[in-house]
């Protein structure tokens, strides 16, 4: 099922990349952008702008979710020094036959 996804998944990237390449060929008309800071205005093609607005997007979605995963990978790296630091200085929890300990509370229903 995964693979069927994934496939179905391939295609539909592959055909928006199709008309996102055929509306940037057929499209020749110009916008010009005036950008609040700057005072001179920009001429460019459509497809231009379009595509600095779609990379300055995925830019700081990548960035957002970059720091989460850095964020992620750090707190798991803190626990695992920890749980090492802790399994390191309790000894184990064995009865008299060197079996592990395990404490019944009464039968069950």
């Amino acid at each position: 099922m995964q693979f069927i996804a994934k496939l179905i998944r391939f295609w539909v990237i592959l055909v928006f990349l199709a008309l996102t390449g055929y509306v940037a060929i057929h499209n020749q008309d110009r916008v010009t952008l005036r950008l609040p800071p700057v005072v001179t205005q920009i001429n460019a093609p459509v497809y231009g702008a379009f595509m600095v607005a779609f990379l300055t997007g995925a830019g700081i979605v990548c960035f957002f979710f970059g720091i989460e995963h850095m964020k992620k990978n750090w707190t798991i790296r803190q626990l695992n020094k920890r749980l090492q630091s802790l399994e390191k200085s309790s000894p184990p929890n064995l009865n008299a036959a060197n079996q592990p300990y395990v404490k019944h509370e009464g039968p069950t229903l």
